[in-house]
């Protein structure tokens, strides 16, 4: 229909009704009528108001505005992207700086806790990066606080530590994760066993167990998050990208402790010292740490959320 046909040459112009009636000389009610169909516009307008209707919707000066308020905002687009790259460009230099002056891994997580702290508390009105901030701030003290405890271990601390991961494991994974955590506790306890009848000075390899059971623990929390914060279930496209980044860094992570519980094995059982892939173990987490830390960075700049 004819009115349909000139309501949608006015949306598309970006004219609104008052604005098309003034530009005609006519009333507002006019405009609503002949659009509705209630009137012809034949009938209604004049033959030069007909010729208006059309040349305004063609020439709407709207179109210009937009083009350049698009031109506009990617140019703030890109400009805010290269600030972006400086910054996190910055960030990453002088942790990594750090990281290669200070070998100590100790010393190196206190300076990652501070800094995702220090992110948190700037990007604090944001729900979703304090959440996570807090729970990589909150296991990064844990493992703090348990390493010198765990380092040299009693047997029977040691058992209890296998036993709750083994569990954790079954309720709380599946797949081929659960495969893979099986297959590294019954190869840490089989070398325990083994240790323990041969009389053998036991290795400080339960630290790696705790790492797996605290992992789990994060990784149910991180799909939680969305229940939790939103009342949503979880789903891997709705995570942000750090987040994403979190959980490929712990799934990786399992792969790593069962590289190094193999490599513990050849050494002190078969005392084969080639391998030193334990040596490696705090350089990865530490490159891996350094890049969430980038990715809290540019979620920061991106969103402004210190305002």
């Amino acid at each position: 229909m004819l009115s349909e046909e000139l309501k949608a040459r006015r949306i598309n112009a970006g004219l609104s009704q008052e604005a098309l009636a003034e530009r005609l000389n006519v009333g507002v009610y006019l405009i609503q009528a002949i659009e509705e169909g209630e009137t012809s516009p034949h009938q209604a307008l004049s033959k030069s108001a007909m010729v208006v209707w059309g040349t305004a919707c063609r020439r709407n000066p709207s179109g210009v505005m937009q083009i350049r308020s698009n031109i506009t905002s990617t140019i703030a687009m890109a400009v805010s992207f290269c600030s972006s790259l400086i910054v996190v460009g910055i960030v990453a230099f002088l942790l990594l700086v750090f990281i290669l002056s200070h070998s100590n891994p100790v010393n190196n997580d206190r300076v990652i806790l501070i800094t995702i702290l220090s992110l948190g508390f700037i990007a604090r009105k944001d729900r979703d990066l304090v959440f996570t901030c807090l729970l990589c701030s909150a296991l990064l003290v844990i493992n703090d606080l348990l390493f010198p405890i765990l380092i040299n271990s009693s047997l029977e601390l040691s058992i209890t530590i296998y036993i709750f991961t083994l569990l954790s494991a079954h309720f709380l994974t599946r797949n081929l994760l659960k495969k893979i955590i099986f297959l590294t506790v019954f190869l840490v306890v089989s070398m325990e066993l083994y240790w323990y009848l041969e009389e053998y000075s036991r290795p400080s390899i339960t630290w790696y167990i705790h790492c797996i059971f605290i992992d789990i623990i994060v990784i149910s929390l991180i799909k939680q998050k969305p229940k939790l914060l939103y009342k949503k279930n979880f789903r891997f496209s709705d995570l942000k990208l750090y987040d994403k980044f979190f959980l490929f860094h712990y799934y990786f992570y399992f792969l790593l402790i069962l590289l190094v519980v193999i490599e513990y094995g050849i050494r002190h059982i078969l005392h084969y010292h080639t391998l030193n892939i334990h040596y490696a173990y705090p350089y990865i987490q530490g490159v891996f740490s350094l890049i969430f830390i980038l990715l809290l960075v540019e979620s920061i700049i991106r969103h402004k959320l210190w305002k």
